[in-house]
């Protein structure tokens, strides 16, 4: 029982050795790699073996080469520590960029927007494109109490800058495979604003519509009062949640302490009341 255990402590430290010894120049390699050619990569360690793929895809693809031969079963395939540690080095590489397409994406639809869809912030495209690169650079999370920004951070859909006197929301909404609505929200103390855009073939146009139906603020008006209602960005908070927004209306002589859920209709390109 002992011997076993000193076995398994021994390749366990030789794997963790091999991937740490991994040349940067072939991490480096990787990370640059697409999804589709980390695929091919990682399966030609074990193709290079004489393994006979269950995926036709793959089959097709090494048959191409002269020195592949797959007649072997997974059971039958032994990979060198070095080369296990580049296949799990490169699921690891497979797996970050699968968590992080949407967020590239979100990236990318960022830099095509309007300087006057940044409301009372004037955030540049240069500059927009320059936090795009140090936000990729370390998992988009910036704390940066330099300047204006405060904080940036990046979700699957979702934008949020911190200021220093509010914040600025950007939100991803895909309508279908090439068409995006893309809406913008400006909070500067008590203000809030919305930016709403159709980002489709690579073509930006802004809308000039509201997110919400008309006369949406009638749901928060008091009944039992007969005062002339008045719109005012002053007196709701929003809190986007992709798709969906949560209206919280102030209470006041006209409207009611209320909270209301509107989700985002792709057909009607709009925030409808949620039932």
């Amino acid at each position: 029982m002992k011997k076993v255990f000193t076995i398994v402590i021994f390749l366990i430290s030789a794997t963790l050795l091999a991937q740490k010894e991994l040349d940067y120049e072939f991490q480096n390699k990787m990370y640059s790699k697409s999804l589709s050619e980390l695929k091919l990569l990682r399966n030609e360690f074990f193709a290079r073996k004489g393994y006979k793929f269950k995926s036709k895809e793959l089959n097709n693809y090494f048959n191409k080469f002269d020195w592949y031969e797959g007649t072997k079963s997974i059971d039958e395939i032994e990979l060198s520590t070095v080369n296990k540690a580049k296949v799990d080095f490169i699921k690891k590489v497979e797996s970050q960029k699968k968590l992080n397409r949407h967020r590239i994406r979100t990236l990318k639809l960022l830099s095509t927007l309007e300087g006057e869809s940044m409301g009372f912030w004037n955030w540049s495209k240069d500059d927009r494109i320059k936090y795009i690169t140090d936000c990729e650079k370390v998992g988009y999370l910036i704390n940066d109490n330099s300047g204006m920004m405060q904080k940036l951070f990046i979700g699957d859909n979702h934008l949020f800058v911190r200021v220093i006197d509010g914040a600025w929301e950007f939100v991803v909404i895909q309508i279908n495979d090439n068409k995006f609505f893309l809406l913008t929200h400006d909070i500067t103390g008590d203000y809030n604003s919305f930016v709403s855009y159709i980002y489709d073939e690579n073509k930006i146009s802004r809308l000039d519509i509201n997110i919400f139906p008309e006369n949406w603020e009638s749901n928060f008006k008091r009944k039992d009062k007969d005062c002339e209602f008045y719109e005012s960005p002053f007196v709701f908070d929003f809190l986007i949640d992709n798709e969906t927004i949560l209206v919280e209306s102030w209470e006041d002589e006209c409207l009611l302490k209320k909270k209301l859920t509107f989700e985002f209709d792709k057909e009607k390109i709009q925030y409808q009341l949620k039932k």
